[in-house]
């Protein structure tokens, strides 16, 4: 009988000191700032669907996590709700996963980041690492939007 595969989830919250709206707005309208502040984890990326980080645009992610690699990834936004979604389409981690799926939720003075995926081997590790840069990413943001 075949294995049937599970979904699972990872959470992160991190506490924010600067506005929600500028957190926001950071992954929102101006996310390719991040490749200048944090070039030794994101080396560049390029539009393929859309010429903005807004709904419905696809871009494709050069990235550094320990081994140089590229996502191509959907950006789903919710201004009202201040809620993203990146869908992974291709890319390096479907060669882990059958699916990937990223979330972030801003409130006020708190991120709220889930990873949902859903691995092709059930022995293969969870993605930590994509969890432990987002923590990283969001803390480095939060000081510098912090002071500005």
């Amino acid at each position: 009988m075949a294995q049937r595969s599970q979904v699972s989830r990872l959470t992160l919250q991190v506490d924010l000191t600067c506005s929600a709206d500028k957190f926001y707005g950071m992954f929102r309208k101006n996310m390719g700032q991040l490749v200048q502040m944090f070039p030794e984890n994101l080396k560049g990326y390029r539009f393929v669907q859309g010429n903005e980080f807004g709904n419905g645009a696809v871009v494709l992610w050069n990235y550094n996590l320990g081994t140089p690699s590229t996502v191509k990834a959907r950006h789903d936004t919710n201004d009202a709700t201040k809620a993203i979604t990146f869908t992974v389409l291709e890319g390096d981690l479907l060669r882990i996963f059958k699916n990937f799926k990223v979330k972030l939720q801003v409130e006020r003075g708190v991120a709220k980041w889930s990873f949902e995926f859903e691995k092709i081997n059930p022995n293969s590790p969870n993605p930590t690492e994509y969890l432990d840069f987002v923590n990283k990413v969001s803390k480095g943001l939060n000081a510098q939007l912090g002071r500005a």
